[in-house]
């Protein structure tokens, strides 16, 4: 059975909800989902985030649910994926790092590109002059980037 369109509708705003507030408890989420106009009951909102699969960073005692990194390909407009693919020559994985590729001298412009998407599940990235490591939360989240990027 596929959700309905007021499912549908209410997850849109979760999505937008957790990409624009740092939102971290279910309490505090269905609050927002009521502020809205929205019904929104503790096992609704906590269905809408199994069913999004949001997960929880940041530092202990100020953590707020996040999209999946797949998810992040959502936020990547045109201008980010042709600049993407006119600097990538290549992605390799290992464990929870990623590895980009590039022309020589053109390593800083793709990791500001990287940094740019502010994906949740990167801890970080470092460009040397034709190479990006981009570091994820773990090799779970690693290979939904890689994914993510080698489909670009």
């Amino acid at each position: 059975m596929s959700p309905s369109n007021n499912t549908k509708k209410r997850r849109e705003i979760i999505k937008n909800l957790i990409l624009s507030e740092k939102i971290g408890t279910q309490e505090e989420l269905a609050a927002r989902l009521r502020e809205m106009g929205l019904k929104a009951t503790q096992s609704t909102v906590s269905r809408d985030i199994q069913s999004l699969r949001l997960s929880k960073a940041g530092a202990p005692g100020m953590k707020h649910y996040v999209l999946p990194a797949a998810k992040a390909r959502l936020k990547m407009d045109d201008t980010i994926v042709a600049m993407f693919r006119q600097l990538s020559k290549g992605t390799d994985q290992a464990t929870n790092m990623i590895i980009l590729h590039t022309d020589p001298g053109m390593a800083q412009a793709l990791c500001a590109i990287m940094d740019k998407l502010k994906w949740s599940d990167v801890l970080g990235t470092l460009a040397g002059d034709d190479t990006v490591l981009l570091i994820a939360r773990n090799e779970e989240a690693a290979a939904e980037i890689y994914q993510v990027l080698h489909d670009l």
